[in-house]
């Protein structure tokens, strides 16, 4: 029967088991050599039968043990996969270490019998069986060790986070942080925490001492004070931020040095939060005293006072006594009356229905709230912060007075430095010079009102520049307009030396205008409507009007401008020129490209009026117009393309500017668009400005005698 090997599981030696040879009579039998014959071959027979059975059952012991060995590695790598693969069970956390265990061992026990069941025989099964317990049982160790940590740390991480959430919840109702109530305790009563706040508090230290526990702190150790008083610091950053956010910076402070007083905050935490007050309010108060000041001519701050009216967006009525005595707030009956800062109720006193409230604050200041409806929201001795409910209001008004080192002061007040204000006759300041001698009179801190000056000053500045973009814009919004329709209340804002600038230009805009209207119908033009438009012109052209209309030849150049204005309307409509034909009012830009075209048509008609020395025919009169007309100019991208405008609408300056076979017509001669350019350019160069047709025509004929003496 085969064995299992001592290589694969320890096994105990056995010794040789050989029989000891029987010992023979002592008589020697006769001797028969054919049985002794027989005897020696059926030995050889059994010992090479033994042989045969040792080496048969030696290659079974090794098959055997081969077979095992391969399943114990299967078995080891599967275990391998299952525990430290991707997915493995080592490298799960929390929860899902928790979760899983059970089924990762179920597999292991499941993958060790199923390797079993697939070998080839009991002794393969033995052997693999043996090996596959004691490496079984190390893994189970394993397990266990990993998901009783994670089970810890799951445990810490849902204590940690249901702290944090509590905490946030705190910080939420950071509010309601100073509520308490008596408790009666061996006769003595003692206030205790209650409320949203507190209670949320409450549960934050209680997770917080959770994990204190688990991790092995003691009770009341170094370690757990450790890890209350950061739950603490959590509190109160978010509680700081809040009221800061809210501008109770004042609040704020008072939160954090009570805390810190209370054992609650370690140094660096407390540290830090008052620093960042200070920060905040270093930012915030300058230019809050500034914008104030330039608003009302006094520097409050609720910044650094800290003060809030006890009934916010309420009617105040000065009472005949004045101010110092106290002001009355009107409000809505049921409406809310507010702690104005962070303080204890000192007293509550109510007759005939009627309640009165005295608070001592922190900074010492003792307000009184007279003629309020409800007695019983708070209590003597109880703490209120800054913006908490302690009342609401009657019918009648709420009288609301201070009192500063027993001094009755003006309520309002309480945000200045200065206590003795007179608000009733305090003016916005006019000038920056006005606003910085507010701050220095009312400001006594040197650091502070330092910044409140520069604040004023960058105020002062930002107003200016802003008031100045204005007033750029709505002065470019006059000078692009139609300035014969201008808003006299904008005229009126305008600067005198904006108001005559317009004015000149519009008197220049209304000649264009008028010369326009001649070209078009010189028929109108008559001593009557000369009187009638004369404030509207400028004096020159007054004046060339009326010397024009005086003439002699005038009534026979009218009737004749009249028949070639009507022939060139017809024509421009015709070939769509609407735009020259008829400009839109105010639109200077087509005015004038109307009044070049029809100038540049009249001079010709002139000049060929007089070389002939007769009057043309509407047939030659018309050949001039289409010749104008038709000959236009290349200039891409200044009107979308070649050949949109007549040349003869344009500028001389934008004549220069054109391209192609075109020419220009100056006074009835017809230039070539390269000569013109050539002239008209060497004459800007010389002079610096634009020639007249005149001084044009004497560049060009300079130009073309020197080209002829080259030739």
């Amino acid at each position: 029967m085969p064995t299992v090997p001592s290589s694969f599981v320890p096994q105990v030696d056995m010794q040789d088991g050989n029989m000891v040879p029987l010992q023979a009579p002592g008589v020697e039998p006769v001797r028969n050599l054919a049985a002794d014959q027989q005897v020696q071959l059926g030995e050889a027979m059994t010992r090479a039968g033994n042989v045969a059975w040792n080496v048969g059952s030696n290659i079974q012991d090794k098959i055997d043990e081969a077979g095992a060995k391969a399943a114990d590695v299967q078995f080891l790598q599967s275990t391998q996969q299952l525990l430290n693969g991707q997915n493995g069970y080592m490298n799960m956390q929390g929860v899902d270490a928790e979760s899983n265990f059970q089924a990762v061992n179920d597999s292991m026990i499941q993958s060790a019998s199923g390797i079993a069941d697939g070998l080839k025989n009991d002794t393969q099964k033995q052997m693999f069986k043996q090996a596959a317990s004691r490496n079984l049982l190390a893994f189970q160790g394993q397990i266990l060790n990993h998901r009783n940590k994670q089970v810890q740390v799951l445990a810490i991480t849902s204590a940690e986070a249901r702290t944090n959430e509590y905490v946030g919840l705190a910080v939420n109702d950071y509010n309601k942080r100073n509520q308490t109530a008596d408790v009666v305790v061996n006769g003595v009563t003692t206030k205790i925490p209650v409320g949203s706040f507190n209670a949320n508090v409450g549960v934050a230290m209680a997770e917080v001492r959770e994990i204190g526990r688990l991790q092995g702190f003691a009770e009341n150790s170094a370690q757990m004070k450790q890890l209350e008083t950061k739950v603490w610091s959590q509190v109160a950053t978010g509680v700081t931020n809040r009221l800061m956010i809210d501008g109770k910076y004042q609040s704020a402070m008072n939160y954090v040095k009570e805390q810190n007083k209370a054992g609650h905050l370690d140094t660096n935490t407390a540290d830090s939060l008052l620093k960042s007050i200070d920060a905040n309010i270093d930012r915030v108060a300058p230019s809050e005293i500034a914008s104030n000041i330039w608003s009302t001519g006094v520097a409050d701050s609720q910044t650094t006072g800290g003060y809030q009216p006890p009934i916010e967006s309420a009617k105040t009525i000065i009472p005949d006594a004045g101010a110092k005595y106290g002001i009355d707030i009107d409000a809505a009956p049921g409406t809310p009356v507010l702690s104005p800062f962070d303080g204890t109720v000192e007293s509550i006193t109510t007759t005939d229905g009627v309640t009165e409230i005295v608070m001592k604050m922190d900074d010492g200041v003792m307000v009184k709230m007279s003629e309020l409806a409800d007695a019983n929201m708070v209590e003597a001795g109880q703490r209120l912060v800054t913006g908490e409910q302690l009342s609401t209001a009657r019918k009648e008004p709420m009288r609301y007075q201070a009192f500063k080192n027993n001094k009755p002061i003006d309520p309002r007040n309480l945000n200045n430095e200065n206590s003795n204000i007179d608000r009733e006759n305090a003016k916005p300041p006019e000038t920056l010079q006005e606003a910085r001698k507010i701050i220095t009179e009312q400001i006594k801190d040197p650091t502070l009102r330092a910044r409140a000056l520069a604040s004023a000053t960058e105020q002062y500045e930002q107003k200016q520049a802003y008031e100045e973009e204005q007033y750029k814009a709505m002065f470019n919004s006059v000078m692009s307009g139609d300035l014969t329709k201008i808003d006299p209340v904008i005229y009126g804002n305008l600067k005198p030396i904006d108001q005559k600038l317009v004015t000149e230009t519009r008197l220049k805009q209304n000649d264009l205008n008028f010369q326009l209207q001649l070209a078009e119908n010189p028929e109108i033009l008559t001593k009557e409507w000369l009187f009638e438009n004369r404030a509207s012109m400028t004096q020159k052209t007054y004046i060339d009007l009326t010397k024009e209309s005086n003439s002699a030849e005038f009534k026979n150049k009218q009737s004749d401008a009249k028949v070639n204005a009507d022939q060139l309307n017809e024509t421009l409509y015709r070939n769509g020129l609407n735009d020259l034909a008829n400009p839109k009012s105010g639109d200077n830009a087509q005015a004038s490209a109307s009044l070049y075209l029809r100038n540049s048509i009249n001079q010709q008609i002139n000049i060929e009026q007089t070389r002939l020395k007769r009057k043309l025919s509407i047939d030659e009169v018309q050949e001039i117009i289409d010749k104008n007309i038709m000959n236009r100019g290349t200039k891409m991208g200044m009107w979308g393309g070649a050949g949109d405008k007549p040349i003869a609408s344009l500028k001389r300056s934008e004549q220069a500017e054109l391209g192609g076979d075109a020419f220009v017509s100056v006074q009835g001669i017809n230039i070539p668009i390269a000569d013109y350019k050539n002239a008209y350019n060497s004459y800007v160069k010389k002079h610096k400005r634009d020639p007249s047709d005149f001084e044009l025509m004497g560049v060009f004929k300079l130009m073309q005698e020197k080209l002829n003496d080259k030739q």
